[in-house]
């Protein structure tokens, strides 16, 4: 999965995700629904390469919901960065290419496999990457 923010003026967040797995959109849901505030602007569509694309409107209060549950905030151009943290699991953020090939990787904790998740979403956006799949573990056991 591949996020991509930006803020609003209204102090929400505008989300796009693209994504092959519909289960990954369920996650991404879930991890929404626990934020609240949000809401989904249009249908389903596809990208170029066949990828599932979703557009999402958050509202001032749901980011910063949402923030809270994936333990970081949003800078001023969308990118997700992550607060320093000592609780959580560590789970390997490794990129996917559009072959399906892993290449890079970043470390990432995170409360549960839903919000690592996610959070690997928002990395696979903040790196310009295909897109990122969280697994537990840190990168140096998954190369």
């Amino acid at each position: 999965m591949k996020l991509r923010a930006r803020l609003t003026n209204d102090g929400g967040l505008h989300l796009n995700a693209a994504t092959y797995s519909t289960g990954e959109i369920g996650v991404l849901l879930d991890v929404l629904s626990e934020a609240g505030g949000f809401r989904i602007r249009n249908p389903v569509g596809r990208d170029r390469r066949g990828r599932l694309l979703y557009e999402f409107q958050i509202s001032e209060i749901g980011l910063k919901r949402l923030q809270s549950i994936l333990g970081g905030r949003f800078d001023e151009e969308g990118h997700f960065i992550p607060k320093v943290t000592r609780g959580g699991r560590k789970y390997a953020c490794q990129e996917v290419t559009d072959a399906g090939r892993i290449h890079r990787c970043e470390n990432i904790t995170a409360t549960d496999d839903s919000t690592a998740s996610v959070k690997c979403g928002f990395v696979a956006g903040r790196n310009n990457w295909f897109g990122g799949l969280a697994r537990a573990g840190v990168c140096s056991d998954r190369r």
